[in-house]
């Protein structure tokens, strides 16, 4: 990777940092996921480095927090609505036009809770299998690291007994 491509990076998750929340504080799972799907594809198209996963992964927990507490918050709004709407839910147009209203306005406020609670629900879901993924690629490099360390050290201590060996035959 290159020191340009690098930089652009860096200049990306710094400048979006948290880009995944509105003006409110309230989390967005629309911006949340095309902020992991960038991620992704950077990771899956291109050599990383580990301050880059490092970063990654910093921004994927981050989401995955936002998302769980978008999630907690949307299903205890969703409980409080079902509630309200149970002794309204089987009332037909014929009782009076402002307890139908208030039942259609619950109704439509539960169908949005909703449809967050499942968005909030899908990115906390992408951030964790993000989390997940970037823990395999640095395992991996971990792995290979305290490979090429050990052979290097097994190739020295070869190096020094056959060098001690020949001294102690000469």
């Amino acid at each position: 990777m290159n020191i340009l491509s690098k930089i652009l990076i860096f200049i990306v998750f710094f400048s979006c940092n948290l880009s995944f929340a509105q003006e409110r504080d309230l989390f967005n799972p629309i911006a949340a996921n095309a902020e992991l799907d960038l991620i992704k594809r950077q990771i899956n198209s291109t050599e990383v480095s580990s301050s880059f996963l490092n970063i990654s992964r910093d921004q994927a927990t981050n989401i995955f927090n936002a998302a769980s507490v978008c999630f907690d918050q949307s299903s205890a709004q969703r409980e409080r609505l079902e509630a309200r709407f149970a002794p309204l839910e089987d009332i037909g147009a014929d009782v009076a036009p402002s307890i139908f209203d208030q039942r259609n306005e619950i109704r439509n406020a539960l169908d949005e809770v909703t449809a967050r609670q499942i968005s909030c629900n899908g990115a906390r879901d992408e951030a964790s299998a993000l989390i997940e993924l970037i823990t395999d690629i640095q395992d991996d490099l971990s792995e290979q690291y305290l490979s090429y360390k050990s052979k290097n050290l097994i190739g020295y201590e070869k190096d020094v007994k056959l060098q001690w060996n020949t001294e102690n035959i000469s």
